[in-house]
């Protein structure tokens, strides 16, 4: 027996029975994996919810694991554009990404990944029979990939990143990735350093450096802007302008110090705070704390217009993107917390981003934190206490405004690569 086909049979007769047992245990405890598991019941009739669809209309198949949607959107977008007639399928496993998979243009049919069996992905593909399977980023499921392998499916991962201290890369992790992997046809990686470390795995032969599908879909949502309530921004200059996204208590602990520290200074900054989960407690919550620092703050939604030195508090989700637009500086939430969230798209606006100090699962700020834009600041910098990021700010004040463009353009550089998704699927896939 081969280690791959050793790995097969302990991956479907423990892990797999494992996984799922611990699924059910935590979904007594965590309401998103009982959400999780409610989405994977049969429905009425009888049939599983991924087999909710008229048999054999050999579409697109492309997975990913939540929000990794983002790096799927240009290619699926890309795809319509070249091929309209062809439909597009998108697996997922989170629920938190289960409307913005089915609401978004392009998208045939969204169903959450079907459970990692060989009958039920047999099933699923002789269903669907998918022309070709597209996942993005990282979530690799065992029979997933081997099972469109046997039935002659075209794979490819794209947008991956590897690191070599990952768990993937390493001990039991590191089985799984050879074992699995392997079966895909081509994967598409981000830097020259993934590839080394999918080289060290054995796949160097069908592994290529093609970059990152992302920018193209940060600079995309630039270019096509969801409608925000542009008369707030009136009265406060961009250049004054901090946001916030994607803030968690921790984080806010630390932002809120911040704005104290400006509150008498000779230079303003406008403070624009945009929890990660806007709900009525944490905002409630919020305001309290402002006050009790002696800062006056507004909701996003309920405000006939925003005054300088105000904390401006936004309860609406879906509009981060156009607010990063309206300010110069940004500081990316999560990174007082646990993992910082993603930095593309302050920087694709063309802000000097700060970010904690729990910030090195992000692969863009590592990069971008080591692009000088003069006076010792960088695209992305890294503070450990309100008092440091008071002193990197008042630096990034200082620069030419010049700095922004800079910014903006290290991003368009990196642009352009979902095309080479696109010519993939053109070399394996047929259209007829």
């Amino acid at each position: 027996m081969t280690s791959t086909s050793f790995f097969f049979s302990v991956y479907r007769w423990l892990i797999y029975p494992a996984l799922t047992s611990v699924f059910l245990l935590l979904s007594q405890f965590n309401p998103k994996i009982s959400a999780g598991l409610k989405l994977r019941k049969r429905l009425p009739h009888g049939s599983y919810p991924w087999l909710n669809r008229p048999r054999g209309q050999k579409p697109i198949w492309i997975h990913c694991a939540s929000g990794e949607f983002e790096y799927a959107k240009p290619v699926i977008t890309q795809l319509k554009a070249r091929w309209p007639d062809c439909r597009i399928m998108v697996t997922y496993f989170s629920p938190s990404i289960a409307k913005a998979v089915g609401n978004f243009p392009g998208v045939d049919f969204s169903t959450p990944v079907p459970w990692d069996r060989p009958k039920v992905f047999a099933e699923f593909l002789d269903w669907h029979q998918p022309r070709a399977l597209l996942i993005a980023r990282t979530d690799t499921w065992p029979e997933m990939i081997r099972s469109a392998h046997d039935a002659n499916i075209p794979s490819l991962l794209f947008s991956a990143t590897l690191a070599e201290n990952s768990g993937r890369a390493r001990g039991l992790g590191r089985w799984a990735s050879e074992s699995t992997l392997s079966f895909l046809t081509q994967i598409d990686c981000v830097s020259d350093q993934d590839f080394a470390t999918f080289s060290s795995l054995g796949l160097g032969d069908k592994t290529r450096v093609q970059g990152d599908t992302r920018y193209d879909q940060v600079i995309a949502r630039l270019k096509n802007p969801r409608p925000i309530r542009e008369s707030l921004f009136n009265e406060v200059s961009r250049n004054s302008c901090l946001v916030a996204g994607s803030t968690w208590e921790e984080d806010e602990a630390v932002l809120i110090d911040l704005a104290v520290s400006f509150k008498s200074a000779t230079e303003k900054i406008n403070f624009v705070l945009v929890p990660h989960e806007p709900t009525e407690a944490h905002l409630t919550a919020l305001e309290t704390r402002l006050k009790t620092q002696g800062l006056a703050s507004v909701r996003y939604t309920q405000a006939t217009f925003w005054k300088p030195g105000q904390v401006l508090l936004v309860d609406q989700i879906g509009i981060l993107a156009e607010l990063y637009a309206h300010a110069r500086f940004a500081f990316v939430g999560g990174s007082f917390k646990k993992t910082v969230h993603s930095v593309m798209e302050p920087l694709a606006a063309g802000c000097v981003t700060f970010v904690g100090p729990k910030h090195l699962n992000n692969r863009e700020a590592l990069e971008f934190k080591k692009l000088p834009l003069g006076l010792g600041v960088t695209c992305v910098g890294t503070i450990g206490s309100a008092p440091e990021f008071s002193a990197q700010l008042r630096l990034a004040m200082k620069l030419d405004v010049k700095t922004d463009e800079k910014i903006r353009d290290e991003v368009r550089r990196r642009t352009g690569k979902t095309a080479a998704v696109i010519e993939w699927c053109a070399a394996h896939i047929d259209f007829k």
